[in-house]
């Protein structure tokens, strides 16, 4: 799966940092009750599923930032499957 906006792509000299908390677009620690926790929560969720999150580099033409992770299909097993409620 691809994720992506139109937004100001990330700088270079920024990358490295993305997945470590606190993180602000333009390089300041972040105050407290202000997020930037958004990517480190989806890198650990991630993680929880086997999967892993990177960033897409970008080709300098297109505007943005785009982000691309797997997620493994499950498989249902015959009576284990939860049924949902109506």
């Amino acid at each position: 799966m691809t994720v992506s906006d139109t937004g100001t792509s990330i700088p270079q000299s920024m990358r490295e940092a993305l997945f470590q908390r606190p993180f602000t677009s333009d390089g300041e620690p972040r105050g407290a009750g202000r997020g930037g926790l958004g990517l480190l929560i989806v890198q650990r969720m991630l993680q929880l599923h086997g999967s892993q999150i990177r960033l897409v580099e970008s080709d300098g033409r297109t505007q943005g930032t785009a982000f691309r992770f797997d997620l493994p299909a499950a498989v249902a097993h015959s009576g284990n499957v939860p049924r949902l409620r109506d």
